[in-house]
């Protein structure tokens, strides 16, 4: 009996040991080539398992626990379950670990024409997994077409299948797409007004409202349908835009760091835009709360820039300031021209014109629209104001930049 264990021991050691070298010669395979001979020699060794038939398709996966209380299953597990979950319905069917919750698919074909059949079979597979040995977890993917049966045609297969995920759409509802077919997608949705919305709640600390215009940015780009990678964007934006206001407000460091870390791997590893919502939200109203907290006596220069930066196109002057950063006009003026070495107006107006000429530069918006949303309700003070600066007018900046 202790034989056998001791047998039984060692099958199964031998057996993960060879897992694990297909998965590094798939891998390999997938690298840009050429190869060294000695790598090609090892490749193919691993042929006869890999691609025994004419053709073969690769295809992409992708995890998801529906709940943040569902158990965590070790991806050597999960490779494991989805392998044999597959091979009930194709037989050669070969699942890799890739990182964190992603993996690829390989299916050897006979035949180009079996493809119609096999994308049919890997949504059955996956809708019953869903159902059954994997209910709780939710799975994305895609199948890209059929290639010759050499391994010089992974790393296209591969390319295929992932720009498939990066495009594929956030709401899609059919779990496996086929990646021959290219979503049809809007242009993302990011107003700049919503940042400055979102800006406007963390400094007054209204949490519930952040929130809902976090929410309702994701939910506005997933009915756009964009795809991974334009929606992992908008995220990144959303939440380095209040990265940017826990900084100014002297957050502790090492908090806005651990809140990085969190919210790329639920973007990068786990590609959770659920868990990413929710970071992003208690990324809020942690940085709300602590703003509001810090606010009394926040006159500190990297706070005070970072509001001007972030509220430029108002209607900005030292009553108004005054009264965001619970001081007296007299004071705050005082303390800016000391801390700053000009005044509050010069600050502002520098600030406010270095956006103009961006907007010059790089847009066709009339002087005076320019001058309307750096904050200058007034073409001919702004006009005014540029020249005493710049020593030119608006116009002439405009044509001498074209002109360049």
């Amino acid at each position: 009996m202790k034989l056998q264990a001791e047998n039984q021991q060692f099958r199964g050691q031998q057996q993960f040991l060879e897992n694990e070298l297909r998965r590094v010669a798939f891998l390999r395979a997938l690298e840009e080539p050429p190869c060294s001979e000695e790598q090609e020699r090892e490749l193919e060794k691993f042929k006869p398992d890999l691609l025994p038939h004419r053709h073969f398709v690769m295809g992409a996966l992708l995890l998801e626990r529906t709940s943040p209380e569902r158990e965590m299953i070790p991806a050597e597990t999960l490779s494991a379950m989805l392998q044999k979950e597959l091979r009930n319905a194709r037989p050669d069917a070969i699942v890799v670990h890739v990182r964190a919750l992603r993996f690829l698919t390989l299916f050897p074909l006979r035949e180009t024409g079996e493809r119609p059949k096999l994308l049919r079979q890997v949504r059955e597979a996956v809708s019953g997994m869903e159902q059954g040995a994997l209910e709780g977890w939710r799975i994305r993917g895609c199948l890209g077409k059929a290639y010759g049966a050499e391994f010089g045609h992974f790393r296209e297969a591969y390319e295929e299948v992932r720009e498939s995920m990066y495009n594929r759409p956030v709401n899609a509802e059919e779990a496996i797409l086929d990646a021959a077919e290219r979503a049809e997608q809007r242009g993302m949705h990011l107003p700049l007004d919503q940042l400055e919305k979102l800006s406007n709640c963390l400094l007054g600390g209204k949490t519930m409202d952040a929130g809902a215009i976090i929410r309702d940015t994701l939910r506005k780009n997933a009915e756009h349908r964009v795809g991974l990678r334009q929606m992992e964007h908008v995220a990144r934006t959303l939440f380095y835009h209040m990265y940017r206001l826990a900084e100014a407000s002297g957050l502790d460091g090492d908090e806005l760091r651990k809140l990085e870390r969190r919210f790329h791997r639920a973007l990068e590893e786990d590609g959770d835009f659920g868990l990413a919502e929710r970071l992003l939200v208690e990324a809020a109203e942690h940085i709300a709360v602590h703003v509001r907290a810090a606010k009394p006596d926040k006159l500190n220069p990297a706070f005070i820039s970072q509001y001007i930066e972030l509220h430029y196109m108002e209607d900005l002057y030292l009553d108004h300031m005054a009264e965001v950063f619970n001081t007296t006009p007299k004071y705050f003026s005082n303390y800016f021209k000391k801390t700053f070495g000009v005044t509050f107006v010069d600050y502002l107006s520098k600030v406010r014109l270095s956006h103009a000429r961006e907007l010059l530069r790089n847009t066709t918006l009339s002087v005076a629209e320019v001058g309307e949303r750096v904050g200058y309700l007034n073409a001919s003070t702004f006009a005014t104001t540029f020249k005493k600066y710049y020593g030119i007018s608006p116009s002439d900046f405009r044509k001498q930049m074209l002109g360049a």
